[in-house]
């Protein structure tokens, strides 16, 4: 079903959801895990814990965004910017493996588990190669919500 999205000309559009990022756990000293399944394949994702939506410390909030192609300049590679969250630019989906990894971006990997004792998506680099197989060189919109999301 199409949603209402914000454009980059600050223009409202009507688009279908291309994935959803359902957030499941929430750690003060892990991070924050969730799921999207991207054709077919189920991806793990890390983000910082909330702290407000401050820019490069907090995970964004709930809600739905328009994502396009990026370069990340740090890493030196293309990775996938979600746009239009409110007080914050340069957002992107990009290789990592634990919350101290994405300073308010977002990781993914094809599992769980730990990297030096802490809670980890691993495979990175693997489920990022997925991940843009199918979304980095176009637009998709993107849902994050937090269903049935536990505290530890």
């Amino acid at each position: 079903m199409p949603v209402l999205v914000p454009t980059e000309a600050g223009r409202i559009m009507k688009a279908p959801i291309d994935v959803v990022l359902d957030r499941f756990a929430y750690s003060d000293e892990m991070g924050v895990f969730g799921t999207m399944v991207v054709r077919g394949t189920r991806l793990y994702t890390v983000e910082n814990p909330w702290i407000n939506n401050e820019m490069g410390i907090s995970c964004i909030p709930v809600g739905v965004y328009r994502c396009k192609p990026r370069m990340y300049f740090k890493g030196g590679y293309n990775a996938i910017e979600i746009t239009n969250v409110s007080g914050r630019t340069h957002i992107l989906f990009h290789i990592a493996n634990t919350h101290k990894d994405v300073r308010g971006c977002i990781g993914v990997g094809l599992t769980l588990g730990f990297v030096d004792g802490a809670w980890a998506v691993t495979s990175s680099g693997s489920a990022f190669k997925h991940l843009m197989k199918y979304f980095g060189n176009k637009e998709f919109v993107l849902e994050i919500k937090n269903s049935d999301a536990v505290s530890l």
